[in-house]
């Protein structure tokens, strides 16, 4: 429900965006080609389109390195208390992370 609701939010805001938009133009200047009266409404929804292409690799980056160090097993506790029983003597570590301060 909050979803549709901000939904519908957005849309309104860039209804009102657009509509008081509609006559404000400006000239877009690439580095041989000039794009005379360009609505303003469209370089800005072209710029904030060109930064979530920028962001797509970016995304995809990051959720291989989430499956990659998901794939790699967490060593369990039990076999850091075995450990520290072998070794013999006062480590100074609980095992329940408090290490020994109260």
């Amino acid at each position: 429900m909050w979803r549709l609701l901000g939904t519908v939010i957005l849309f309104a805001i860039l209804l009102l965006f657009i509509g008081f938009n509609l006559n404000n133009r400006c000239d877009v200047s690439f580095w041989f080609v000039e794009l005379k009266q360009v609505p303003v409404y469209l370089t800005v929804f072209s710029a904030f389109m060109l930064g979530l292409l920028c962001s797509i690799p970016l995304a995809f980056s990051l959720g291989r390195k989430r499956k990659a160090k998901a794939a790699i097993p967490a060593p369990s506790p039990e076999g850091k208390k075995k450990k520290d029983k072998k070794k013999g003597g006062e480590t100074g570590d609980t095992g329940d992370g408090s290490y020994g301060i109260d």
